[in-house]
């Protein structure tokens, strides 16, 4: 039993890296969220889950104007190939801005022709101490799913006089389906003790 739950022990969540991202209002080209700019390991330790962003967004980071209601603005990020995903992971940006909160999730299995299924309510600690460390969310499965659009944006402690917000870097990701052998180890372990 114990080997068999160490051998489980070892997966890991997988991490789903989109191949392109689209947003419906941008500044120049400061949508730069997902090839890893501004992560300490550049998004290629291996580890990326472990990896900081300066809370500061430093021009790498998706940023909304037309504050302080950002609820008409999303992002849609493409991923490589159908995908199966169940949570969302995000490198927050500090500014004196605004503070993105939470957002949507909407999801599309038919190249982004459509978007039938959303999750709404996603939410993040924008005043966390620390917002160089990844925050991770997660929400019930979606199977399939070829894009993904981040919309109706929640912002607190807007500068009116500005009305931007923004994060540094965002993944998505499940759960690893265990290997046939580890969870036959399992079982086997188990059946002995």
């Amino acid at each position: 039993a114990v080997c068999g739950l160490a051998l489980s022990a070892h997966a890991v969540p997988t991490v789903v890296t989109p191949a392109s991202e689209v947003a419906t209002s941008q500044f120049g080209d400061w949508i730069d969220t997902i090839d890893g700019t501004g992560l300490s390991g550049g998004g290629t330790s291996g580890d990326i889950l472990s990896e900081t962003h300066a809370a500061g967004g430093g021009g790498n980071f998706a940023l909304f104007p037309g504050g302080p209601d950002y609820t008409g603005e999303s992002i849609t990020f493409t991923l490589s190939g159908a995908s199966t995903v169940d949570r969302v992971h995000l490198w927050l940006d500090r500014s004196t801005w605004g503070d993105i909160t939470g957002f949507d999730l909407e999801f599309s299995t038919d190249n982004g022709s459509t978007f039938p299924t959303v999750v709404t309510g996603i939410t993040f600690d924008g005043n966390a101490a620390d917002l160089s460390v990844v925050q991770t969310q997660s929400f019930a499965e979606q199977t399939g799913v070829t894009d993904i659009k981040l919309s109706n944006v929640v912002v607190t402690g807007v500068d009116s006089g500005k009305g931007f917000a923004g994060f540094n870097e965002i993944r998505f990701g499940h759960d690893p389906i265990p290997e046939p052998t580890t969870s036959l180890l399992g079982l086997l372990g188990t059946a002995l003790l």
